[in-house]
């Protein structure tokens, strides 16, 4: 698929699937708006300056598994406003820029068993009530993972902050926050 967006699933655009398929565009490779219960499925995204993927307000209960990401845009790999979404299985890089692997304003949503390898922090969470299970995360140049929302949470995942003074876990301003099972790592300071 090759338009404005790889695939735009607008408002009211429900139960939808794609599958085995490669979504490449310059403003967003998978973009969906008012949308549920949608899944996309051992996939291949790419964007050279838009999200790789972007579920915006209304987006909700949608299901992103078993797909690689890609984006080296000013924004997200992985832009998620809307609520109760599930990642699983994916693999997201960016070789530059300094944005988030995935910015999380939406509440409920989950992230499992996902790569994140990207130079900005990995994940970024200003929402409430998300879930991160088993993911590997790695930032170059931020730390990895921040929870500014409250009562999100992290379980049995690894998270690398390569740079300076930087942490594999920062609790901004967040609260009711759990992190157990993790590491969290900084192989440059102590």
């Amino acid at each position: 698929l090759q338009s404005a967006y790889g695939a735009s699933l607008e408002a009211g655009s429900d139960y939808n699937a794609i599958i085995l398929s490669t979504l490449v565009a310059v403003n967003g490779a998978f973009y969906i708006d008012g949308s549920d219960y949608n899944t996309l499925s051992a996939s291949y995204l790419e964007s050279p300056s838009g999200y790789g993927a972007s579920l915006v307000a209304g987006a909700d209960n949608n299901t992103v598994s078993q797909s690689t990401i890609q984006s080296n845009g000013a924004g997200a790999i992985v832009s998620i406003v809307g609520n109760g979404n599930t990642f699983v299985g994916l693999m997201l890089d960016s070789a530059s820029g300094g944005s988030p692997g995935m910015d999380i304003s939406g509440g409920g949503n989950t992230v499992a068993q996902s790569t994140i390898n990207v130079t900005g922090r990995a994940v970024d969470i200003s929402g409430s009530g998300n879930t991160l299970v088993g993911n590997y995360t790695r930032s170059i140049f931020s730390d990895t993972i921040r929870f500014a929302g409250s009562g999100n949470s992290v379980y049995g995942s690894t998270s690398i902050a390569f740079a300076s003074a930087m942490g594999g876990l920062w609790i901004d301003f967040g609260s009711n926050s759990i992190a157990t099972g993790c590491v969290f790592y900084n192989p440059t300071t102590n």
